[in-house]
């Protein structure tokens, strides 16, 4: 097999299990509702100021980070992959700790 034919298989596996997945899980909200009950009603409290500043700062990064993988394709240089992958390990630190902000209304 050439490596086209692995990549379209690959890709087809994939896309079948998203659409299988999509599929049991709509069926499974119909009959029984939708998932987390009575408690998918709850809201957090209003953001404060430095849950905005971390939600800024989280949405900066995922540009930084597109900018970087789209600079590694066009300046074929792993330089900037890693810069893309840094910026992903930031950006889940501020998720996690974005989370933790916005469960404390700050």
């Amino acid at each position: 097999m050439d490596e086209t034919t692995i990549g379209l298989v690959v890709g087809a596996i994939a896309l079948g299990g998203l659409f299988g997945t999509a599929f049991l899980l709509q069926r499974r909200a119909r009959s029984r509702g939708p998932i987390g009950g009575p408690s998918i009603n709850q809201r957090l409290p209003p953001q404060g100021p430095v849950g905005r500043v971390l939600f800024v700062a989280s949405r900066l990064l995922i540009g930084g980070m597109i900018l970087a993988i789209l600079g590694t394709f066009l300046f074929r240089t792993i330089t900037l992959a890693w810069v893309a992958a840094a910026l992903l390990l930031l950006g889940l630190v501020i998720g996690f700790a974005r989370q933790f902000v916005d469960v404390l209304g700050k």
